[in-house]
């Protein structure tokens, strides 16, 4: 396995405390990881969403790279990903 459980909570930590744009996720919590595979749980809040009062389509695309960048690290190989090309609807 690439990193532990425990790792794992703090490179996300490290990710979600950043100055960037992904301070965004702050509030997103781990819930639970297994190789290849992560859970995680955000309550959206108004600062989230777009004029139509759903969730923005940027944090959607973003919650995508961040959490399977993730569980990508939550493998044997242990390394992050790069997203090349996104479709979100």
């Amino acid at each position: 396995m690439g990193l532990t459980m425990e790792s794992l909570k703090e490179a996300m930590k490290y990710m979600l405390e950043s100055q960037g744009f992904d301070r965004v996720l702050r509030k997103m919590k781990l819930q639970s990881a297994a190789p290849g595979k992560v859970v995680c749980e955000m309550k959206v809040e108004e600062e989230h969403t777009n004029r139509g009062g759903t969730l923005h389509g940027g944090l959607t695309a973003t919650l995508v790279d961040v959490v399977s960048t993730a569980a990508l690290l939550y493998t044997e190989r242990g390394m992050p990903g790069v997203s090349v090309d996104m479709n979100i609807t």
